[in-house]
């Protein structure tokens, strides 16, 4: 598991969905954070809201499209 360091934040992630937004979005909810996406397309963006919300870490992903 990776080091909690966001534990308690919450990351807001532009084009969360595929590609350079995916990324950090999962990262920081890798490291505990909230994650709260926006992406212009429906189906990215839940494809990454399931992956994160798999993480043992994750209590809650909001996607936002």
């Amino acid at each position: 598991m990776a080091e909690q360091r966001l534990q308690g934040k919450i990351a807001v992630v532009s084009g969360g969905g595929s590609g350079i937004g995916k990324a950090p979005a999962t990262r920081f909810a890798e490291q505990g954070a909230k994650v709260v996406m926006l992406d212009r397309t429906p189906k990215h963006a839940e494809e990454t809201k399931a992956a994160i919300e798999q993480m043992p870490s994750q209590d809650g992903v909001f996607s936002v499209l």
